[in-house]
């Protein structure tokens, strides 16, 4: 009796793994657990982006979504990158391992006749900044406070005053106020950052500017004559492809055709390398230009202390 007793619960627990365990079965290849040889940075992330635009949209979108003109000719739909969970799933080595060899009876291609291993790295990593710059939909100018979540993708840069270097320069050091801005829509907006500079600076917080379109010598010259901060003037086309992914937000979703670009974005990023806040004009209205909003932001940052460890520059 008393091994009936046993029996019993004993059946119970294995019926019950019997139906939790099959849903939480993933297929796992060579390539999954991979530790990404490729930071996600800029460069990568813009290298990935041409890769997708000249091979992948016409199955998965412009946006990735799934919905590119090919996409309704298979018998499975592509899957939507940007706004299901998907990412989220697998792997980088996952998205490694089908970017190589493909998916079978799904019409997904491999690509590794025609891409090399960095390259592919390239795309995985411009596919998880699409899915994190649909999750950063959620921000707003206003930093929820000891609430870091998010790391943005690092980036390497020149600027006009002869000084250079990488975002994460200024972990542990400075918040940085990213002004991803086009000339001369934004005129008005970075002679008030000027002003206000002296202010920023006793904030702890750094202003670098990012020219989201060439600029000629003379606008150049124009611009940074009475510029303390610095202005990008290599790096910029990679740091606009990577962080004009971080556009959406819940008003203004953008999820039709190839996407709406906004000609200005600024995003707060703290010391300890996460993004916390972000304004865009034509979705978030006067935001920053509040300079007494902008500074309560900036004196949050600057009141709290490290809550998580700088984020790790690989994806995973």
């Amino acid at each position: 009796m008393a091994k009936r007793r046993f029996g019993v619960p004993a059946i119970l627990i294995v019926c019950a793994l019997a139906v939790v365990l099959p849903p939480l079965a993933v297929e796992a290849y060579p390539e999954t657990y991979l530790n990404t040889p490729v930071p996600f940075d800029s460069i990568s992330i813009a290298n990935g982006a041409n890769f997708f635009s000249e091979n992948c949209v016409v199955c998965h979108g412009p946006q990735g979504k799934g919905n590119g003109v090919l996409a309704k000719s298979f018998s499975k739909l592509p899957a939507d990158l940007l706004t299901e969970p998907h990412t989220e799933r697998h792997t980088a080595g996952d998205f490694f391992n089908w970017l190589t060899k493909g998916i079978p009876d799904t019409g997904m291609p491999g690509f590794e006749d025609k891409l090399d291993e960095e390259g592919r790295w390239d795309v995985v990593n411009y596919i998880h900044a699409m899915s994190r710059g649909y999750q950063a939909r959620l921000m707003s100018p206003k930093v929820v406070p000891n609430k870091p979540s998010q790391g943005p993708p690092n980036f390497s840069y020149t600027a006009h005053d002869g000084s250079s270097g990488i975002l994460q320069d200024f972990w542990y050091q400075k918040a940085v106020l990213l002004v991803l801005f086009s000339w001369p829509e934004s005129r008005e907006r970075l002679e008030q950052l000027r002003m206000a500079y002296d202010k920023l600076s006793n904030g702890n917080a750094e202003v670098l500017a990012v020219p989201m379109h060439n600029l000629d010598p003379q606008d150049l010259a124009e611009i940074t004559a009475s510029t303390p901060f610095p202005v990008v003037t290599q790096g910029a086309k990679e740091i606009t492809q990577s962080y004009v992914l971080y556009r959406r937000t819940l008003g203004r979703p953008d999820l039709l055709g190839k996407g709406s670009i906004p000609t200005h974005l600024e995003f707060l990023i703290d010391r300890f390398g996460y993004l916390r806040a972000r304004w865009i004009p034509v979705a978030d209205g006067e935001g920053w230009t509040n300079l007494d909003l902008l500074m309560r932001q900036v004196a949050q940052l600057k009141r709290e202390k490290e809550i998580l460890p700088p984020p790790d520059d690989h994806v995973h």
